[in-house]
């Protein structure tokens, strides 16, 4: 009896947290660096009015012809990318808030006693 065993090869995956590789070509790891390079991309008003028009026109009976849905797709990733630095931002603010009061709260403590 031949018995086969089959075995799947991993890839070292990266982990890409914000999301750039599809449209910066490389991983970023600095939530400040997806902001630098997405308004590098494009200008934030730029940014307002596409999500603008994509949101009337989602809501519309309309098509959106401004722009290739490619370019609307690129738009939408790199907003997402942003959105995903901020609210990673956003956590460790309110990590390093915690971390702070706790080792208020010690020191007090500790006087206290």
């Amino acid at each position: 009896m031949v018995t086969l065993q089959v075995t799947f090869m991993k890839k070292n995956s990266t982990k890409d947290e914000f999301d750039m590789e599809c449209w910066y070509r490389s991983i970023v790891a600095d939530p400040y660096q997806v902001f630098a390079e997405s308004f590098l991309h494009a200008e934030m008003c730029k940014f307002r009015s596409v999500i603008k028009k994509i949101c009337h026109y989602a809501e519309a009976d309309e098509i959106y012809k401004d722009r290739s849905p490619c370019d609307v797709l690129l738009y939408m990733k790199i907003i997402r990318s942003v959105i995903k630095a901020a609210h990673h931002l956003k956590e460790k603010k309110k990590a390093l808030y915690r971390f702070r009061n706790t080792t208020f709260l010690i020191k007090i403590t500790i006087a206290a006693i």
